[in-house]
């Protein structure tokens, strides 16, 4: 993941449909899924933040956030991701997108 760590982050699929190159429409699907996510998520954690944060000072509230928020999305993108990896390596990934 390191060596191709900007390719991987930078990919916007520019020759999608050309050649050998697969249309997988990753950009747009990815950004309709992502601001899914948020619509539904952002409410509901900012519920959960502040009914857990009561009795304690901003600072701590914010640092807190940052760092377990930070800990939980690194955590959750390394088994995930890791799983994900394995399982389009090994050919047991099935594609729901046609």
């Amino acid at each position: 993941m390191m060596s191709n760590f900007f390719v991987m982050a930078t990919w916007a699929e520019p020759f999608g449909g050309y050649g050998s190159f697969d249309d997988t429409h990753f950009p747009q699907d990815w950004t309709i899924f992502y601001w899914a996510w948020w619509l539904v998520f952002a409410p509901s954690m900012g519920l959960f933040v502040a009914r857990i944060s009561r009795g304690r000072t901003i600072k701590q509230m914010v640092a807190g956030s940052l760092f377990f928020g930070s800990s939980g999305c690194f955590l959750f993108f390394i088994i995930l991701g890791n799983y994900g990896l394995s399982l389009q390596l090994s050919g047991n990934l099935i594609s729901s997108v046609s």
